[in-house]
């Protein structure tokens, strides 16, 4: 038995409380309304599912079997890039809850591997059963999707978990180069597909199509011509096979040994997890203690540290109790110091955002006209992208809810501080961007300017409304299976719907300020800065109340209840 019966039964009593605890959250009298919202986004994402399942038109067999291969392939590149940018803080995730009662427990550590993969498993389950509805259209063996699909995403998971696994072991000198050959291999690939698509596009029809999204096209189909090439075509043949087993017509001998082949390499990917967790964990240890020898004379001090004699301490120097902002100040310092070592993951994370953004310059036709163009851009992947890379808030300090309850800092200040950094990076960022785009088409400083000041309120309320979903329900951060896969679908539902009535009020707004205009006198009479002006307002207003709304759902949070298990 590869798994311990008391994890097995462990395992099953997971999925019971998972399904308990959404059952608990939507009869919470307290998130009884945001439970409606929820559900009634579900009914609407699930509508459109359904509708555009029955109507959709099937897509050709190649082209389907080109675009699952190589969604598989940017899905496993994109985890050697995150690990690359992003060194795990352990080789194999665990909960505080699991490492104090499974890690402690009498397992060996391969039962501990299997439990964790078992819980990978059911996640990859529902993943593989929403693909094939999706993709029932063009399945002609519905289950034969489904079974390649599941064994695409075991295979990606074993991947990931190898990688982490051997991210995690290497020593610093070693992953720094590693770091910087992947960033090299990022820089060329993304380099050489901006180029290509610049050499290829045809600018001036772009600019005058109807399409705002035509450049984007391009410059993914541009992207598309490097899997024709040798290392493109050799990192797409192990999905191909998995992408056979999908699209197949009928149940023959070939598609029985590409099952045969797929599943081979998956199990060939989970001794490899053995093979690597056993290895790299002996280097680890034998690198440590190399690296960290007794010390010859130490002493223990009262208090219990050690320190070498001959030498001071300076674990209190320069310690500075000054509570500034009301106490916001160090709260915002202290994640600040968490993205400073996040920094690679961050550049990685805001790079993709940043060139979309600048995209739409090529078909500028002057510097105005691609300021506006980029500062909607901005304002579009700021609400849906930058608040699932920038996580240096409440999403981070979930588990910490217990020692921030006793700080002494009003609510108020403790919410400004959390929500100050996340603020400020994404900031920085669109800073950096309309920069590079002041190079690229220049257009007057006093419109950058404004633009910024009216970016910074709305980064705010932005953080402001994620914070605020995720106190009324927490999740643990990295957490996995069923229910953060609803709640990431509902969440992305609700950020489209309140970004699309963002732009109606904009649009409602414009022409109330036309008219309004009309009725002022003198210099006020001007309909931009009427626009400019009731918009900041609005915006101002619209952040604060939010702020507020998250005060009182942090003073209501109660970490004896609320905490995720």
């Amino acid at each position: 038995m590869l798994m311990h019966p008391a994890l097995d039964q462990l395992s099953r009593y997971h999925r019971g409380a998972v399904f308990r605890r959404l059952r608990r959250g939507f009869s919470c009298k307290r998130r009884f309304y945001l439970s409606i919202l929820g559900g009634l986004l579900g009914i609407v994402w699930l509508g459109n599912v359904t509708l555009s399942v029955m109507f959709r038109e099937p897509a050709a067999p190649e082209r389907f079997r080109l675009f699952v291969a190589a969604g598989f392939l940017v899905y496993g590149l994109w985890h050697v890039v995150k690990v690359a940018f992003q060194r795990p803080p352990q080789p194999i995730e665990w909960t505080p809850a699991e490492e104090e009662l499974v890690c402690g427990g009498p397992f060996e550590r391969r039962e501990l591997i299997v439990y964790r993969l078992c819980t990978i498993f059911n996640a990859s389950l529902v993943k593989a059963t929403c693909f094939t509805v999706l993709m029932l259209p063009d399945l002609t063996r519905p289950m034969a999707g489904f079974i390649g699909t599941l064994a695409a995403l075991c295979a990606l998971d074993l991947i990931r978990i190898t990688l982490e696994i051997i991210a995690f072991s290497l020593s610093r000198s070693v992953y720094r180069r590693f770091q910087i050959a992947m960033g090299a291999i990022v820089t060329a690939s993304v380099s050489g597909t901006l180029l290509y698509a610049y050499a290829a596009a045809d600018l001036e029809r772009m600019s005058e199509s109807a399409n705002p999204l035509a450049l984007v096209f391009h410059v993914g189909r541009s992207a598309s011509y490097l899997l024709e090439t040798l290392p493109g075509r050799t990192l797409l043949r192990p999905f191909q096979i998995y992408t056979d087993i999908i699209a197949t017509t009928r149940y023959d001998l070939s598609w029985q040994l590409n099952l045969f082949a797929g599943t081979s390499l998956a199990m060939a990917l989970l001794w490899g997890v053995f093979w690597a967790d056993r290895y790299f964990s002996g280097a680890v240890l034998r690198r440590e203690q190399t690296a960290y020898p007794p010390l010859a004379g130490a002493t223990t001090d009262a208090n219990g540290s050690t320190r070498t004699l001959g030498t001071r301490t300076s674990s209190t120097q320069g310690a500075n109790p000054i509570r500034w902002f009301g106490g916001a100040g160090p709260i915002a310092w202290r994640q600040l110091l968490g993205a400073r070592r996040c920094s690679g993951q961050l550049m990685m994370a805001m790079a993709f955002p940043g060139v979309l953004a600048l995209t739409p310059l090529a078909v500028a036709r002057s510097g105005p006209a691609g300021l506006l163009h980029v500062a909607g851009a901005l304002t579009f992947y700021s609400f849906m992208l930058l608040p699932t890379a920038l996580k240096f808030d409440f999403r981070r300090d979930i588990m910490r809810m217990g020692v921030l309850k006793t700080l002494p800092i009003s609510p108020l200040s403790l919410v400004v501080g959390q929500i100050a950094t996340p603020t400020l990076l994404s900031l920085a960022f669109q800073c950096t961007v309309l920069a590079i785009a002041c190079l690229i088409r220049p257009f007057p400083l006093w419109m950058g300017i404004a633009t910024v000041c009216l970016l910074a309120p709305l980064n705010a309320l932005i953080f402001s409304v994620d914070n605020l979903v995720f106190m009324l329900y927490p999740y643990r951060l990295n957490q996995e299976g069923f229910e953060i896969f609803l709640r990431t679908t509902l969440t992305f539902t609700a950020k489209g719907l309140i970004f699309t009535l963002g732009l109606l009020v904009t649009l409602a707004w414009s022409y109330a300020a036309n008219y309004t205009s009309r009725r002022l006198l003198g210099g006020l009479a001007d309909p931009a800065l009427v626009f400019v002006t009731g918009g900041a307002f609005l915006l101002l207003f619209s952040t604060w109340f939010v702020i507020s709304l998250l005060s009182k759902a942090y003073i209501r949070f109660d970490p004896s209840q609320d905490l995720p298990a």
